[in-house]
């Protein structure tokens, strides 16, 4: 993996419910900050080759993280991704794939 390519700074959040466990209260908090490649479709398409992209709008290409949770988000700037899918790298453990779409902006959670 090239680390020269990985210039956006972008904010992993998990939604964290309310101390009454509703789920429908909480709030969003940012789990790790890491440095992103904002990917286009034909980075996405070549770099996982036979796997069906579902309806994933987007990707971001970071440094290897296995903990990443599918519920959670994506911050960059003041866009919000919701998280479709995670591809872990190319079996070599140096980057992860976070396929995103777009999530509605008048969606409040």
């Amino acid at each position: 993996m090239r680390a020269g390519l990985l210039r956006d700074r972008i904010e992993l959040q998990a939604f964290t419910l309310s101390a009454d466990g509703d789920p429908t209260t909480g709030s969003w908090s940012t789990t790790y900050t890491v440095y992103a490649e904002q990917m286009d479709k034909g980075s996405v398409e070549r770099f996982v080759s036979d796997q069906e992209l579902a309806r994933a709008t987007g990707a971001y290409r970071i440094r290897y993280l296995s903990a990443i949770n599918p519920t959670w988000r994506v911050k960059d700037g003041s866009d919000y991704w919701d998280i479709e899918g995670v591809i872990e790298g190319d079996g070599y453990k140096e980057a992860t794939i976070v396929l995103v779409s777009r999530r509605d902006p008048e969606d409040d959670a």
